[in-house]
């Protein structure tokens, strides 16, 4: 239960969930698991900014959501895998009287996760490399965008705005070079896209077309790159010498869904 000056808002999640995992051979089991959520949202609050009369507004949504997951420990030290899940976030309401009747409640978003890989140890253990490719499957995507009234600031509200595909890989490493000196590194690739969907903001800006197709998630770079080492030493026998150094490296990526 929360109390704003947006009225007051009341949600109520219930969930069940139940797991199964099944040893086809020693080295192969597959695992299936589900998550049934029921999520009821109410909020009472003033009709519009010069209408004080109280309006309910009441939803309630129902997902069902599986993951299946397959291992396949081919050595002692090397790990095949997949994964397929399915996602939501549930929808709601924007708290603002001045936003207009049609940006007032917003959908659920849900999205489908593809995901196999590798897991591996190598030199005896001292080295790690894990290697990874995703597909995402995304539908009603929330997002924050800002409604101009008529005389005012820019009102922020959530809505959906379309369909997205991600799609790309991740590799990350890590050395163990001598007993002090340990090296890591990673680089992720991910390629985001509307495949459909729309916003009254582009079709200001772009002449007359709400289309965001085409379009890339925002704040969403393609290229993450991260690098790091750790010195450790034992100075004496109850104090130890720790000196870490990171370097993160970000590609360029749009702040705003317009691009």
């Amino acid at each position: 239960l929360a109390l704003s000056n947006a009225g007051i808002r009341k949600v109520r999640n219930l969930g069940l969930f139940g797991s199964l995992s099944f040893d086809v051979t020693d080295r192969l089991s597959v695992t299936g698991e589900v998550r049934r959520a029921r999520d009821k949202l109410r909020r009472v609050a003033p009709t519009t900014a010069t209408n004080p009369a109280l309006r309910v507004q009441e939803a309630t949504f129902k997902t069902t959501l599986p993951r299946f997951t397959v291992d396949y420990q081919i050595t002692d030290d090397l790990l095949l895998y997949a994964i397929a899940a399915k996602g939501n976030k549930p929808g709601g309401f924007n708290g603002n009287p001045l936003l207009p009747a049609n940006l007032q409640a917003f959908d659920e978003e849900s999205a489908w996760n593809y995901e196999a890989g590798i897991k591996a140890s190598l030199l005896d253990g001292q080295a790690i490399v894990n290697a990874s490719g995703f597909y995402i499957d995304w539908k009603g995507q929330q997002l924050t965008n800002n409604f101009q009234p008529p005389v005012g600031t820019p009102l922020s509200y959530i809505a959906n705005v379309g369909d997205v595909e991600v799609k790309g890989f991740e590799v990350e490493g890590q050395v163990q070079v001598t007993e002090e000196l340990q090296l890591r590194a990673g680089y992720s690739f991910t390629d985001t896209e509307y495949v459909a969907g729309g916003v009254p903001e582009q079709a200001a800006l772009f002449g007359g077309n709400p289309s965001i197709a085409g379009n890339q998630v925002p704040r969403s770079p393609k290229h993450l790159f991260n690098a790091g080492a750790t010195w450790r030493d034992e100075l004496t026998a109850s104090v130890d010498c720790v000196l870490r150094a990171d370097v993160t490296s970000r590609g360029d990526s749009y702040v705003q869904v317009h691009n």
